[in-house]
């Protein structure tokens, strides 16, 4: 999760795209796969309730796991050691830094979504914290303003914004949990970061990409440990975070609420006819079924399922 999160500044590496030839025909395929990925999506609720779409799950699950044999061998040994030497006001500079350098990313994508004030802020921000805040190592707009807060926008995010869905999910080799509209939008990223055109340096490239990793492995690890320890299913449970993680992204910290299980038919719904006179059995149990019913004594003990109340609705009185 926290390689997807940090594999979204990939673009800093990817400086050889800066040929604007190359610019417009990644652009032209994105449209393409994106109006793929929107057909593809509607599969996801085909079961009337909201739920992550997973159709290569054996797939994504071995990358996963080769995913985490390459984070507890190299990454998180790193991340660790980084935590441990470097001041934590020096890791405070570091992850400034490299969320400035994110930021005009970040108003990019926010006027492609006609979010004008999100582009205001984004605007204001990088220019005090480039200014004032010394090239980005002091977050002097967010400073006891949670208006100019850090928020993170990418193409990804446009894309849904303009209507596309999540498409399948997908666990990227070295990057992690994704989806098809969000790698997507990653391409993009990597090709649009205006970073990539202002500083053209393969040195300074690479040197962000590594710093992005190590910082955002650091400052998850101790969330991700416990997710870990705590889950019988890591993968299940990585895969559920990362959709509630985009999802809140995408509505700004707001998402609708969703609809955690399918709609049931109402008990009332059901028809006089369904059951006899008596209202007690229904009419279509056979004579055998029927004798058997009348023969049945009551217990003399409580049954355990009226020992358990599910509080689903709110308790009606019980009569008598």
């Amino acid at each position: 999760m926290v390689l997807a999160v940090a594999c979204k500044q990939f673009s800093a590496c990817m400086v050889l795209f800066g040929h604007y030839g190359r610019l417009l025909r990644t652009f032209v395929f994105t449209l393409v796969f994106a109006a793929l990925t929107s057909a593809c999506a509607s599969n996801q609720s085909a079961d009337g309730y909201d739920e992550v779409w997973d159709p290569l799950e054996p797939l994504n699950r071995s990358i996963f796991q080769v995913n985490q044999a390459v984070d507890f061998v190299i990454i998180r040994p790193i991340a660790a050691t980084y935590r441990q030497v470097v001041p934590d006001p020096l890791q405070e500079m570091v992850t400034n830094f490299l969320r400035n350098l994110a930021t005009p990313l970040t108003l990019l994508n926010e006027l492609l979504q006609g979010d004008w004030e999100g582009a205001e802020v984004a605007a204001t921000r990088f220019f005090l914290n480039s200014t004032m805040g010394l090239a980005g190592l002091i977050d002097i707009a967010g400073y006891n303003n949670p208006e100019l807060a850090h928020r993170s926008e990418d193409f990804g995010q446009t894309l849904a914004v303009w209507g596309v869905g999540d498409g399948p999910y997908l666990v990227l080799p070295l990057i992690g949990p994704s989806n098809a509209r969000d790698t997507t939008g990653l391409v993009v990223d990597v090709v649009t970061d205006p970073v990539n055109y202002a500083i053209d340096d393969e040195t300074f490239a690479w040197t962000r990409l590594g710093l992005t990793v190590v910082d955002g492995r650091a400052r998850s690890m101790d969330a991700l440990d416990e997710i870990e320890r705590s889950s019988l299913d890591f993968y299940a449970a990585i895969r559920s975070l990362y959709w509630q993680n985009r999802r809140s992204e995408i509505y700004d910290g707001n998402p609708p609420p969703t609809d955690a299980f399918p709609e049931f038919e109402d008990f009332e719904d059901f028809e006089d006819e369904d059951f006899d006179e008596g209202g007690d059995v229904p009419v279509a149990l056979s004579q055998p079924d029927m004798a058997l019913v009348s023969e049945a004594r009551m217990p003399t003990e409580p049954a355990i399922s009226d020992m358990l109340i599910l509080d689903l609705e709110p308790l009606r009185e019980r009569n008598p």
